[in-house]
């Protein structure tokens, strides 16, 4: 991919989401870029899902504006018939979600194959073409799954179906690679292969946004952004001193971040 690291991919501007009569996300604005990790963090209940979930236009924005690529979707919806806008918008962004949905009877390579639908046409089941295949192998490989492809989700355990979904939604190539908790389940080898995966992502261009509660795993992206009770308190890069104290106090002081061996990290505080 060619676009720059400082180009702004995704954008949300002044953007307020709201659950019933609750407003969960209030007045954010953050700018998603190629060739950056971006992690959100904060605690339970922050608005991260949701914020998330409105940047992937899987829920509506109550006030505010998403922008894809400097584009409204609302404006794209308005001159494209919607099957056809929601596929080309599937093939800008990719998503993972907390459970992901897909046939338990599926292989792993059945599945990850499910990423590529976007890129073919209506009928285009099975995935055959060289750049499909090309694209699953990679995903397989980049998360540790050659050796399970054949096996069904249901004989997998919880961290390794999470492994799936996550090759899933990185088959599909998309240009932005959003991430809902996409270490839930995983021990910490694969926390560790999960933040080598987002990193390269990112240096292929891609602009990655993953939601987080593992503060260490958060602390290895490029960009940080902190959320409380809807609001965003803070967004910069990962060694930040402002950012460091905005986690701090959205975690109670519970935590402290310092440099172990180089390398930003939470310890936690008893």
């Amino acid at each position: 991919m060619s676009a720059a690291p400082n180009v702004p991919v995704l954008q949300a501007r002044e953007l307020s989401v709201q659950r019933g009569q609750a407003t969960v996300v209030r007045g954010v604005s953050l700018a998603a870029h190629a060739g950056q990790w971006l992690a959100i963090v904060g605690p339970n209940g922050a608005g991260k899902s949701s914020l998330l979930q409105a940047l992937a236009g899987l829920w509506p924005v109550a006030s505010g504006e998403v922008l894809l690529h400097g584009q409204s979707g609302a404006r794209v919806s308005a001159r494209r018939h919607a099957r056809e806008h929601a596929r080309q918008r599937a093939r800008q962004l990719a998503w993972m979600g907390q459970t992901p949905p897909g046939d338990e009877a599926l292989s792993v390579d059945d599945t990850v194959a499910l990423g590529r639908l976007p890129h073919q046409g209506w009928w285009g089941w099975p995935a055959h073409s060289a750049a499909d295949r090309e694209a699953i192998e990679q995903a397989l490989q980049d998360t540790d799954l050659l050796a399970l492809r054949h096996r069904a989700l249901q004989a997998l355990s919880g961290g390794e179906r999470q492994r799936a979904h996550l090759a899933r939604a990185l088959a599909t190539q998309a240009p932005v690679l959003l991430l809902d908790e996409p270490s839930a389940h995983l021990d910490a080898p694969h926390q560790r292969l999960l933040a080598q995966v987002l990193r390269t992502q990112a240096q292929r261009g891609r602009a990655v946004v993953s939601v987080l509660h593992e503060l260490p795993l958060a602390l290895a992206a490029d960009r940080i952004a902190v959320m409380q009770s809807g609001v965003l308190l803070a967004c910069g890069d990962a060694g930040e001193p402002a950012v460091h104290r905005a986690i701090e106090t959205v975690f109670a002081q519970a935590v402290r971040i310092a440099q172990v061996d180089g390398r930003w990290t939470a310890l936690p505080c008893y």
